[in-house]
């Protein structure tokens, strides 16, 4: 087996029962959004996005003091954060900033949530992940899910842009000024 196919294998989405849990979660929680928005205040909808940014940038930062302690989410907070973060540019900014500045739990979050989101929810935390991973000295796992992402999403601009920046030969620090600064112009 080739390094990149042990890589490969160490980013693969989760199986079997696991992965059952998991899509359970995901129609669970589509379903409670659905039900949310239906719910909303059509006349604010302003309001409404405000407390789903308010829920998603919460879930963002308890996951990753979470993971920070060694813990691990549960398959529905895993499908909440997927969702949110997916749907909510707000909230990947929130997180984003974490992996910047935390990266170490911010790592282990979303290499979980990358493996237990799994299809098309995998653009988001492979980004997440690859700036957490570049900033711990990383670059290989970065480069490799940000592959996966690409594969998943061919032509994703964050992605596209992210891979660029990651393949140039960056010192940490600097790195860490740059990934702040491609987070803030978008």
């Amino acid at each position: 087996m080739t390094v990149a196919e042990l890589y490969a294998n160490w980013l693969a989405p989760l199986d079997g029962s696991a992965r059952e849990d998991m899509l359970r979660a995901m129609r669970r929680v589509d379903v409670a959004l659905g039900e949310r928005v239906a719910r909303a205040d059509p006349s604010d909808p302003a309001g409404f996005r405000a407390s789903l940014v308010a829920e998603g940038v919460r879930r963002v930062r308890e996951a990753v003091a979470l993971h920070g302690e060694g813990g691990r989410l549960a398959d529905d907070d895993v499908a909440w954060l997927a969702i949110l973060c997916q749907l909510l540019g707000d909230v990947r900014d929130v997180a984003w900033a974490l992996a910047v500045e935390m990266p170490e739990p911010s790592a282990a979050l979303w290499l979980d949530v990358l493996r237990r989101a799994g299809g098309d929810g995998v653009r988001v935390p492979a980004c997440l992940f690859a700036v957490a991973a570049a900033l711990r000295g990383e670059r290989a796992q970065a480069l490799l899910a940000l592959e996966h992402a690409l594969r998943a999403h061919p032509g994703d601009e964050e992605a596209v842009r992210l891979d660029r920046l990651l393949r140039e030969d960056v010192p940490p620090g600097e790195l860490r000024r740059l990934l702040s600064e491609a987070r803030a112009r978008g």
